[in-house]
């Protein structure tokens, strides 16, 4: 079974707590995403989490991580096991900015376009990355 890390890289705002996320070009890729990927085998949860958020943002100072969620998705041609990681930011970030993912298989060298959007509106994110995006609220 593949594991993955989901991860919610969240900043305070004016506005109020805001999610980071971003869309990309490829075709078969959901509208708008949260970083995360595949925990590699040497990795926990949270170490990878922290690799992924690394890789594709470019942002690399983050408060203390919390595992907020695990869950199995059960895909047509895979089961997934799924760890949820909020990771506070810690540094100054820009509103809105593009980075070329800096490593991992299928992934190296696509562009993301990130952005903040304000909780709780999660629009266009897909269904299974926004589960537990109620519990950055609480």
């Amino acid at each position: 079974m593949r594991r993955r890390a989901f991860v919610y890289i969240t900043r305070e705002s004016p506005e109020g707590r805001q999610l980071l996320v971003f869309t990309h070009r490829v075709p078969e890729a959901p509208d708008v995403q949260v970083p995360g990927g595949t925990i590699e085998p040497d990795e926990t949860p949270i170490e990878g989490a922290l690799r992924e958020a690394r890789e594709e943002t470019g942002l690399a100072q983050f408060g203390p991580p919390r595992l907020l969620a695990e869950d199995v998705w059960h895909g047509p041609d895979e089961t997934v096991e799924c760890h949820f990681v909020h990771l506070p930011l810690a540094q100054p970030a820009l509103d809105a900015w593009e980075h070329v993912v800096t490593a991992g298989e299928l992934d190296q060298g696509l562009v993301f376009s990130l952005f903040w959007t304000t909780l709780p509106d999660t629009s266009g994110l897909w269904p299974h990355m926004a589960k537990y995006v109620h519990l950055l609220l609480a």
